[in-house]
């Protein structure tokens, strides 16, 4: 796509600040305009601002032409900045806009909530380590979890 080429050239050039503002003054004329809202997200995610991306990315829902589209990319975006709830939310809506002969979003939307009420059930636990064990033993297991 020729936004990939000009995003791609903007970041070597270090030209991503001049780009965001290019595309974020034609998106603040056209707030309905899908396309310029994901572009400002693709920036704000070249920038390492995937907090903000994803917020955009929601509003952007809203003006999809493409509902099933825009939620897959939700999805995967969540999913990749680790909000996994998030990701459950929209694999939740995203069953609906499937062919009912399609199994795969209602499988994954299943592999999520288990793995999201894990990460959950274990963040809720109170496990005590026993004297002497190594300290971080909770990080390694919800890191284990949370993959």
């Amino acid at each position: 796509m020729a936004f990939d080429a000009l995003l791609d050239h903007c970041n070597r050039t270090a030209l991503l600040p001049w780009l965001e503002g290019e595309i974020a003054e034609r998106r603040d004329q056209h707030p309905s305009d899908y396309f310029l809202q994901n572009c400002v997200a693709n920036i704000l995610q070249k920038e390492g601002r995937s907090a903000e991306a994803f917020d955009l990315l929601q509003k952007a829902d809203f003006c999809a032409p493409d509902p099933a589209t825009s939620l897959r990319t939700l999805v995967a975006e969540a999913e990749r900045i680790g909000k996994l709830a998030s990701a459950c939310e929209y694999q939740k809506k995203l069953v609906y806009f499937v062919p009912p002969d399609d199994p795969q979003p209602l499988l994954k939307l299943v592999a999520q909530e288990f793995k999201n009420s894990r990460i959950q059930e274990f963040k809720n636990s109170r496990i005590q380590e026993p004297r002497g064990s190594r300290r971080g033993t909770h990080r390694s297991i919800l890191e284990y979890l949370s993959t």
